[in-house]
């Protein structure tokens, strides 16, 4: 490993959101832990003040999620499903981080879709 890349491992991710109709994209790049997690909830927190309930976090430029996201991931779930009864889809899983969502439970609350295209077509299918 190159020392950019242990370098990039330990720098914490960016956040990119757009509106695609009345769902919230949110991509998440590079290394996903507790700071951006935190900075991912002060975000869904904002929308929700504006009445957005429908979101798709896609994770395909996420090259790793340590423990503190994960569970960041569980409470946003949370929040969204439970709290406002709204709809959270996770795209770009890789099957590592697909398994480790589902054994933290994130899953139970979040719904799992291929791309971002399949959860959009799942939303509106359901509206």
């Amino acid at each position: 490993m190159t020392e950019n890349q242990k370098k990039s491992r330990k720098s914490s991710g960016t956040i990119e959101s757009s509106p695609e109709g009345e769902v919230w994209v949110i991509l998440i790049k590079g290394y996903f832990e507790e700071n951006l997690g935190c900075k991912l909830q002060d975000l869904v927190d904002a929308l929700i003040q504006k009445q957005c309930t429908e979101f798709i976090i896609d994770f395909s430029q996420c090259f790793v999620v340590n423990s503190p996201g994960v569970a960041k991931m569980g409470d946003l779930a949370l929040t969204i499903t439970q709290d406002i009864q709204g709809r959270l889809f996770l795209t770009g899983l890789d099957n590592l981080k697909a398994r480790v969502f589902e054994c933290a439970g994130v899953t139970l609350d979040a719904e799992i879709a291929t791309t971002i295209e399949q959860a959009l077509g799942l939303l509106v299918s359901h509206s």
